[in-house]
């Protein structure tokens, strides 16, 4: 049976109302999230001080971030994950930040079964790219090739072109740009986006390594948008 991948994704506005601190987004379609599988969220805003405070959901996952935020001119760009602790239906995901926003803001979550259990081998990188019409993440290079890539940038207003190499699941705006890569090739791999105008930009990438299955793999597949 191949591994299964689902995610929700809000769209790129004011989540938080100006004066709150705290805003989430549910899997919903009555699917369970099942213990034992990864959760992962990605977090953009275009504010430039709050930090992420905690990160809480309905099945008591204890999250862990991906490296360290990124953080510049254009906003702030993070990526946490963390394995289920319990079966829960309608899993729902609550970012909270040091303080409330008033800033367009993007909140994604996925549930991912078939991913190693201890993810020692994960790859992470991110940049702030300042005044460039080319905006990179830098390289990952996942374990395997039946892992996860998942990518999120956050750049200045301006026309923007995506990697057709990862799929895009972006709404509302061409600010915000996130997007992930199923199965990707165990070789160095980033994302490369460019603008019409010089624009500062800010990313995060994580590949998460897959599982192995008798000695061969467990394709990844996506289950759908929850």
């Amino acid at each position: 049976m191949a591994a299964r991948v689902r995610y929700a994704v809000s769209s790129f506005a004011d989540l938080f109302g100006g004066t709150n601190t705290s805003s989430g987004v549910s899997l919903a379609g009555g699917n369970v999230a099942v213990t034992g599988n990864y959760i992962i969220v990605k977090f953009l805003t275009q504010n430039t001080f709050r930090t992420v405070s905690s990160i809480a959901d309905t099945a008591g996952t204890t999250f862990t971030q991906a490296g360290t935020a990124v953080q510049d001119g254009a906003g702030t760009a993070a990526i946490y994950y963390g394995t289920v602790a319990a079966n829960s239906a309608g899993q729902n995901v609550v970012v909270t930040m040091s303080g409330n926003l008033t800033d367009s803001s993007l909140i994604e979550v996925y549930e991912v079964s078939g991913l190693d259990a201890s993810q020692a081998s994960i790859s992470v990188n991110g940049q702030a790219n300042n005044a460039t019409q080319t905006h990179v993440t830098g390289n990952v290079t996942p374990a395997n090739a039946n892992g996860i890539i998942v990518c999120n940038m956050l750049r200045s207003n301006a026309s923007w072109t995506d990697d057709a190499t990862f799929t895009e699941e972006t709404t509302g705006s061409d600010n915000a740009y996130s997007s992930y890569y199923l199965n990707a090739p165990a070789a160095a791999i980033q994302v490369s986006n460019t603008s019409d105008i010089n624009r500062n930009s800010v990313s995060k990438i994580v590949a998460f390594v897959g599982a192995s299955a008798g000695g061969g793999v467990k394709t990844l597949t996506l289950l759908g948008v929850g």
